[in-house]
């Protein structure tokens, strides 16, 4: 078991997306890098982004310079959406959730996306939440 938003957490993630040849087909002409930032965490603020580069996936620790789309959490809502409990597009339209770049490319990478949750839900499995 991983502890949400833990590193070993992140870990979790990045094997899942590198092992998952659904989403490296979904994402082969995909150029994107989503950052996510989950604040009031018993941690602090933890941050971590993916990458999507023509095929290949990558889930990383801390802040990328330039993300294509940035979300701002509050660790409660971050993890109601990791566990499911909570739909995301619910929590953005409550304002619970915030976007910062070009949300478009959210709505033209639709199928990665898809993609990705699928890969990140197998995860879910495995977390526990505080």
């Amino acid at each position: 078991m991983v502890e949400y938003l833990s590193t070993d957490w992140i870990d979790a993630l990045r094997e899942a997306a590198r092992a998952d040849e659904a989403l490296a087909r979904a994402a082969a002409e995909v150029e994107l890098t989503l950052q996510q930032h989950v604040t009031d965490t018993p941690a602090g603020t933890v941050s971590y982004y993916v990458t999507f580069d023509r095929g290949e996936v990558y889930v990383q620790a801390g802040e990328v310079t330039e993300p294509d789309v940035a979300f701002v959490q509050d660790y409660a809502t971050a993890s109601a959406v990791a566990q499911g409990t909570l739909n995301a597009l619910e929590a953005l339209q409550k304002g619970r959730i915030t976007i910062h770049g070009d949300a478009r490319a959210l709505t033209r990478n639709q199928e990665v996306l898809a993609a990705l949750d699928r890969s990140f839900t197998r995860v879910r499995e495995q977390t526990t939440f505080g």
